[in-house]
């Protein structure tokens, strides 16, 4: 059975169908952006890896080709997450400490979840903040 993402179409028929649906931002979403100067954005929001159920997932790929050329000295990685795909996530993790091994400090926040594999990620930070409301899970610590 091959079960893939659905497509641009269809979600437009659905979005027509059920416009109040289409208003909900999507489950997963990963974009880095300039956030000052020598700062990059990193948002890890859903799951982690490929999915079947959507294609928002952020994948290690698509973090590794967003972090491709990028020189600052600070990634600020944000995430909320309830984990996903572990090899997805140590590849993840592995990327952002080879941007520190370069000089890059990588400041990680759990906006709301790191769960499961997306607490590894968070722990490629080299600080590590979560407000008093946020959720971190770790499996058999």
């Amino acid at each position: 059975m091959n079960i893939k993402p659905l497509s641009a179409q269809l979600r437009a028929a659905l979005a027509r169908a059920n416009p109040e649906a289409a208003q909900v931002a999507a489950a997963g979403r990963m974009h880095v952006t300039a956030a000052g100067d020598d700062v990059a954005e990193l948002l890890i929001y859903g799951n982690i890896g490929a999915s079947w159920w959507d294609d928002e997932s952020v994948t290690a790929k698509s973090v590794v080709e967003q972090l491709q050329g990028i020189e600052a000295g600070t990634i600020r990685v944000r995430i909320n997450s309830y984990g996903g795909s572990v090899s997805d996530g140590v590849a993840i993790h592995n990327e952002l400490r080879r941007h520190a091994a370069r000089g890059a400090v990588i400041d990680v926040t759990i906006d709301g979840a790191a769960c499961s594999i997306a607490s590894l990620i968070a722990m490629a930070g080299d600080t590590v903040t979560m407000p008093s409301n946020a959720l971190m899970m770790l499996h058999a610590p």
